[in-house]
């Protein structure tokens, strides 16, 4: 059997002294949300900052083999070498974790083992090649601009390309020779939205859910040749009305 080059390699750390959930992994991010910045200091003391957080899978060994696991809170830090697990973070959200006999056993509220972690190289570490998580999310497509145009909600082309090229949107990938068309649609409803406002002006509705005023263009009805440039939605509790 070859052995698996270390790129390919997935380490997730279980420490009880780091505060969060941390992880540079970002293919195994399920959701990712920008949060306030916020700066971390290493073991060894160094300071590197995040702004973005999520939740994220992870493997984890048991006596039944791995298991997929979701953690909650997750900071994305590209610059960690591996993925830390927070045993304080663990606690908190209802496990318990024993260490004993080289090994951290991490269990559930109901008593219930969940994983096993074997004690390596003085860390309670988990090494593993994660081929499944891989083959389950390896949907990745190649979609032109226009693609990206109208499933992306009619944002600029150069928005499209800033998203790919910084990973904000993953798992496609955008065709370099295609270029983006002249949209109809966009050039009539894009003019004459309004900018929202930053500051509230009028008084609020009694309740939630009351008014809502949403400042929309109907694509979908423009590629039906109807004519609709920019058009202002109230819902209320009755329906939808246009005018």
């Amino acid at each position: 059997m070859q052995q698996k080059s270390l790129s390919k390699l997935e380490i997730n750390v279980y420490d009880s002294g780091t505060s969060s959930h941390m992880s540079p992994t970002r293919k195994c991010f399920v959701s990712l949300t920008q949060i306030p910045p916020q700066q971390i200091k290493a073991a060894d003391q160094a300071l590197f900052t995040t702004t973005v957080m999520g939740e994220l899978w992870v493997s984890i060994p048991s006596e039944k083999g791995l298991q997929n696991i979701t953690l909650w809170e997750v900071l994305y830090c590209p610059d960690l070498a591996f993925t830390l697990v927070s045993l304080l973070q663990c606690n908190m959200a209802g496990y318990s974790a024993i260490l004993k006999d080289c090994k951290c056993t991490i269990s559930n509220s109901k008593g219930t083992v969940v994983g096993q972690i074997p004690l390596t190289g003085g860390l309670y570490k988990h090494v593993y090649a994660p081929e499944a998580f891989e083959l389950a999310n390896a949907v990745c497509t190649t979609q032109t601009l226009d693609e990206l145009h109208w499933h992306m909600g009619h944002i600029s082309p150069h928005a499209i390309k800033e998203s790919v090229r910084k990973e904000i949107v993953i798992r496609l990938t955008l065709d370099s020779k295609c270029q983006a068309s002249f949209h109809n649609a966009c050039a009539k409803a894009k003019p004459t939205c309004k900018p929202v406002p930053k500051e509230w002006t009028h008084p609020l509705a009694p309740n939630l859910g009351d008014k809502v005023h949403l400042d929309m263009w109907l694509c979908h009805a423009a590629m039906m040749e109807k004519t609709f440039s920019s058009a202002l939605l109230t819902i209320t509790a009755g329906g939808v009305m246009l005018s």
